[in-house]
């Protein structure tokens, strides 16, 4: 019997077919990945806007009335670019983008950033939660005792420690468009902070300490 006379079953052609469209679906997701990673310039380019006197400035323009209404004022919103950022953030982490470089790790820094380090530890170390010296790239420049047991060493990104549901909305961002210390409750067993370092515009100490029970 030949055979191209037998009979093949079903399954085969389906489980082909899933095949064929499962590498077809990894190709395009790979292109669209590499075509994501490397816009993420232009997104540091946002996000050093955002940060900058000059967003300030627009904003204040803006809430003057002294641009046209018909104006797309996406970036003048105060969170629609902290949103994007965020979420970019969200994005790379699931990706897997986000770990560490040997051109990124902030490590090589710890002579320019000694006196601060120095200061850190003087406040920190004697406090009961976890507190980092994190920079405006999430890394890791000091951190208290409690931190380091936590994984949270220097070097590291922050966001990558531990579960993600400790480091959702996230407020170190804002803090550096504000300038201002934030703080939050999103994690019902804990109170979060967020506070800018005088003298290093580019550096925050981040906290997190439980709430007592009662």
């Amino acid at each position: 019997m030949s055979k191209e006379n037998i009979s093949v079953p079903q399954r085969i052609y389906e489980m082909e077919d899933i095949l064929d469209q499962a590498i077809q679906k990894m190709d395009e997701l790979e292109e669209k990945m590499a075509e994501y990673e490397a816009f993420q310039p232009e997104i540091r380019k946002l996000e050093a806007y955002y940060t900058s006197p000059q967003w300030k400035e627009d904003f204040a323009a803006d809430e003057a009335g002294a641009y046209p209404e018909s104006l797309k004022r996406g970036v003048l919103s105060e969170d629609g670019i902290w949103n994007v950022l965020e979420r970019n953030k969200e994005l790379r982490e699931k990706a897997g983008f986000n770990s560490v470089n040997s051109e990124e790790n902030p490590a090589g820094e710890s002579a320019e950033y000694a006196e601060v380090i120095g200061m850190f530890h003087r406040m920190w170390d004697g406090f009961p939660g976890l507190a980092r010296l994190i920079d405006r790239n999430h890394h890791v420049i000091a951190a208290n005792p409690v931190a380091l047991e936590k994984g949270f060493a220097p070097g590291c990104v922050c966001a990558k420690v531990g579960a993600p549901e400790i480091h959702r909305q996230c407020k170190l961002t804002r803090l550096f468009q504000t300038g201002k210390a934030q703080t939050d409750n999103v994690i019902e067993d804990r109170i979060r902070g967020w506070m800018p370092v005088e003298g290093y515009p580019d550096l925050s100490v981040h906290f997190a300490v439980m709430i007592p029970e009662e």
